[in-house]
């Protein structure tokens, strides 16, 4: 499949030369790709902020090693007791440092403690200043309360105050209203003597009139079965009335004259 497409796309003669310059062509990318990737880790390197150091440890040693090149064996001897003075010189000196490092670290540890204490009192002078502030607070506030308390008070006084002077307008306007109640009382009282007497007047007068109605009752039952009577009667006389006219009728028929007769 691979070779029928070849032979359709590239000729005969080139069969053995692309497949060569496309290798050649991927190696050349895959190194270009390598020699970029190691040339960004160098410049990343070079840039490394540990990179002086590196430099100095690398090349400090060979420019020693040139420059003892060119010295004599008397000159190498002076220079390595000159480096032991030297060493003696800074081991005292290391000494000493050790020893003022002691004495900062004592007094480190001295000061750290006074800081200590210090902050301390700083903490407590600011518990102290916070209570008293609280507590000038809390009297303020308790002061301003009482204050405001008073002032509730002196105004229910005065509110109190007017609610008694108008209670006692109040109640002299009601004691004036209850004498002249009083005056029309007594009225009252005069007059419902005489209301009793019109009262038991009116009853007997009420009897009466019930004594009447019964007997108007009574007679207007009895006019009323008159009535009736009188109604009964005059039917029973118009009945009779009727009866006597047929029966005179018949009369009259019985006793009528026989027709005449004809003779021929």
């Amino acid at each position: 499949m691979h070779k029928g497409i070849r032979m359709i796309f590239y000729r005969q003669s080139q069969f053995d030369v692309l497949p060569r310059a496309f290798n050649q062509l991927k190696a050349f990318v895959r190194n270009r790709k390598l020699a970029k990737e190691n040339a960004r880790r160098i410049l990343n390197w070079m840039r490394h902020p540990l990179a002086i150091y590196f430099k100095k440890w690398k090349y400090d040693m060979a420019d020693a090693q040139k420059k003892l090149l060119g010295l004599s064996k008397q000159d190498l001897i002076d220079k390595i007791i000159q480096d032991e003075n030297l060493l003696g010189s800074k081991k005292s000196k290391l000494d000493r440092m050790d020893l003022s490092v002691d004495n900062l670290a004592i007094q480190r540890e001295q000061l750290l403690g006074h800081f200590i204490r210090g902050q301390k009192l700083a903490l407590a002078l600011c518990h102290s200043n916070f209570k008293k502030t609280v507590g000038r607070a809390f009297l303020r506030w308790k002061q301003s309360c009482a204050d405001g308390e008073i002032m509730a008070l002196v105004e229910q006084l005065d509110r109190t105050s007017g609610m008694i002077a108008d209670l006692e307008a109040h109640v002299a306007k009601l004691e004036s209203i209850n004498r002249s109640l009083q005056g029309e009382n007594e009225e009252l009282r005069s007059t419902a003597v005489d209301g009793i007497e019109i009262a038991k007047v009116v009853q007997e007068m009420t009897k009466q009139r019930e004594d009447l109605s019964r007997k108007l009752q009574d007679r207007a039952d009895t006019i009323k079965k008159l009535i009736e009577d009188n109604n009964n009667l005059s039917v029973r006389l118009n009945i009779a009335q009727r009866e006597a006219q047929q029966l005179e009728s018949m009369k009259q028929q019985v006793y009528m004259e026989p027709p005449g007769r004809d003779y021929v």
